[in-house]
This record gives structure tokens, C-alpha cells and sequence, in this order.
């Protein structure tokens, strides 16, 4: 089964969970390498958001997952 990672909507997922990432938006969503590298990259501010929309976008998505998965 083909597995899209909920955050860039780009990647596959690979089928052993280990081989991806854990988004630290919630610590249990499962995210592409490339997006888990980028999460590090913006929360150590190594990341210019002003200059990179297509990151805020996937940022805000996340937020968007992670606000529809917590317990009321």
C-alpha cells in the first residue's frame, strides 16, 4: 500500500515505519525524512520563513493535522 506523507503531500512513505520520521508537531504522525528534516531546520531557526511560502504552507498543514487529531 502506497503511503503519501500528510505533510508535503509529495513523498511516499516508506512501508517500515522506522525508515520515516515522526513529526514533532504531535510526536505520533508519521512524515516523509525530507519533511522531519525540514521541521528540525525551522524550529532551530535555521529557516527563513519569510522566504520560503511552500514551507509555511506545509507548516500550516501540519498544524491543521495535528489541531483535527488532539482529544477535545
Amino acid at each position: 500500500m502506497t503511503i503519501i506523507c500528510p505533510r508535503c503531500l509529495t513523498n511516499i512513505l516508506d512501508n517500515t515505519p522506522a525508515h520515516n520520521s515522526v513529526s514533532r508537531r504531535d510526536n505520533e504522525t508519521i512524515i516523509c525524512n525530507q519533511c522531519g528534516m525540514e521541521e528540525s531546520l525551522v524550529d532551530a531557526q535555521l529557516v527563513d520563513l519569510d522566504k520560503n511560502p511552500k514551507i509555511v504552507e506545509r507548516e500550516n498543514r501540519m498544524n491543521e493535522i495535528v489541531t483535527r487529531t488532539r482529544p477535545v
